[in-house]
């Protein structure tokens, strides 16, 4: 049995994002109008656990289903962290889903797609934190550093991959 090690909620908690020592992390959609959910089952992206609710928690006004999108997608294991994913961050405004792991990666995932964008190498131990501020990605590791991305890189395809470390 694999635990839980991270949950962020967003939008008031319509998303909750998940991390696991599966090496995955999960996008719930309980929204009323489960606008993320809808497509992903369109694209066949949802998890096989994302069922229709009983009755009776579609009738406290509980979605009827909940939609779940896993990142790695099923058959994309190669795409995702190799250890224990302990931190997770989104920004909604870009529709990117950080990541942090044991593998000492942090990872950007699109969350419409559930597609690995890009992995930021650099620290030498596990990633304990990452965290999303406007421009920047901010993520934390027990290496006792502190490192700033510049999540425009996404966009660009350059090699620069921080911009600052700051030692503890």
């Amino acid at each position: 049995r694999n635990s839980v090690t991270c949950i962020k909620f967003c939008n008031g908690g319509d998303l909750v994002l998940t991390a696991s020592e599966d090496r995955t992390l999960a996008l719930w959609d309980f929204s009323q109008g489960q606008k993320f959910g809808k497509l992903w089952r369109l694209n066949k992206l949802t998890d096989p656990c994302s069922k229709p609710a009983e009755d009776a928690a579609a009738a406290n006004g509980h979605p009827a289903s909940v939609g779940v999108l896993r990142c790695p997608l099923p058959g994309q294991t190669h795409e995702g962290h190799s250890h224990w994913v302990t931190c997770v961050d989104i920004d909604p405004a870009s529709s990117i889903v950080y990541s942090g792991g044991m593998d000492r990666v942090v990872k950007a995932w699109d969350m419409y797609s559930g597609r690995c964008l890009r992995t930021y190498h650099g620290h030498t131990d596990w990633v304990t934190q990452v965290s999303v501020k406007g421009r920047v990605i901010y993520s934390a590791s027990d290496d006792g550093a502190c490192r700033l991305w510049r999540p425009s890189h996404l966009m660009t395809g350059a090699d620069a991959e921080h911009t600052a470390e700051v030692k503890a």
